[in-house]
Order: C-alpha cells, then structure tokens, then sequence
C-alpha cells in the first residue's frame, strides 16, 4: 500500500463560514476519558519528547471543541515530563488555544503568532488543507480503542451481505494506529477471492515535505 499527500488546497472561507463546528460522532467515549485513557489518546510521551527535544521556548497546544475539556489536564502532563529533564537554560511553556478563527481541523498560526509561539501541536482531525511554513507543527490525531474482538465479530454477520469483489477500508485518523490490525482481521474473514486495499494516511515527514514543496514552488 503506497503513502498518499493531500494535494494543495487554500480555502477562501471566512470564520464566519464555521461559526457551528459539526459534531464529532466519537463525543460520547470523550465525555468519559480516563486519566490513562488521556494518557493515551493525547499521546503525550511522545509529544512531550517532540517538545523536549526542540529549539523552541513557546509552544502553542491547539483543541478542538470537544477536546478543550481535557485541555488543562494535558497541558499539566505535558509540562510535568518536560520539567523532569528541563535544563535551567532550556525552559518551555505551552499556551492553550481556545479561540481558534476557522474550523479546528485547520493549524490557527495567527492564534498561536499572538502567543509569539513558534511551535504548535495541533490535536484532533486535521485536514492538512494548507501547508504551514511559520510555524513547526506536530498532528496529534488521537488514538482511539478500536474495540478489535468486536469489530470482527460484527463483520462475520454481514460478511455474506458483501457483493463487491473489491473492498476498500476507509477510517477515522484517531482509528489509524490499528489500521494494519483491522485489515489483517477483514482479510481473515472476507474470502479470499475478495480484495482488499486501505488507504494509508501520510507521514509527519511526508507531510512536512509536500508542505515545503508547495511553498517553494
């Protein structure tokens, strides 16, 4: 399966073209997230290492909406690791944004510029719409229970329903880090005269190197 980059795409909307942001269809399991499930979900060993381990002193933390309630837990746990090996001379701070201008799946530089960030760690669905050359940026989508045993028990119930030689899997990005998983399961299941194919979300770096292609050209 080859890695796919979104294709350059500016939008002429203005903020007042979202000013209702459509409801995540994965609100309920937010309404419930436990400290470890935060832990998790956030990825926040590996955002705290991204943070640690660059240049920058002002990091800006983007929320969407149905994220902004765990907006002060993170930011405490991420700031907590970052302190346990910070060096006097090596301080950094995050800034939450709350207030960001467009649809949240969008990279608020201008919000984050207001802070004089110079980094972002953008959580939630990103549309990757724009490239962002002011501003370092790391996409933390989510990562998600996918509810495995589940998923394929209810599969062998409409197994027989699917007409289609071709099967294409296509999932949420908070569903991605199980995505070989589920594939290996449809492909147990399924016959094997079917074929299956799943659209495989790009790399960070990919991402930051179509980003500055686009800018350059």
């Amino acid at each position: 399966m080859s890695e796919s980059v979104p294709g350059p795409f500016f939008t002429t909307a203005t903020p007042t073209d979202h000013v209702h942001e459509e409801e995540t269809s994965n609100a309920g399991y937010f309404e419930s997230l436990s400290e470890n499930d935060i832990y998790l979900f956030f990825e926040i060993d590996n955002t705290s290492e991204w943070i640690k381990n660059g240049k920058h002193k002002r990091i800006a933390l983007q929320f969407p909406d149905s994220l902004l309630p765990y907006s002060e837990r993170v930011t405490r746990l991420i700031e907590n690791k970052i302190r346990d090996s910070e060096a006097p001379d090596d301080v950094k701070k995050t800034f939450v944004l709350a207030d960001t201008s467009y649809r949240s799946c969008c990279v608020d530089e201008v919000a984050a510029a207001h802070a004089d960030c110079t980094a972002l760690v953008h959580f939630g669905e990103a549309c990757h719409s724009a490239p962002t050359d002011k501003i370092d940026v790391k996409f933390v989508l989510g990562n998600m229970p996918t509810f495995i045993d589940e998923f394929g028990a209810q599969l062998k119930k409409v197994v027989d329903q699917l007409s289609s030689e071709n099967i294409i899997v296509l999932m949420d990005s908070c569903f991605a880090h199980e995505q070989n998983q589920i594939v290996d399961i449809i492909k147990d299941i399924v016959p094997p005269t079917r074929h299956v194919s799943c659209a495989n979300l790009p790399s960070e770096k990919s991402l930051k190197e179509h980003r500055e292609n686009v800018s350059s050209n």
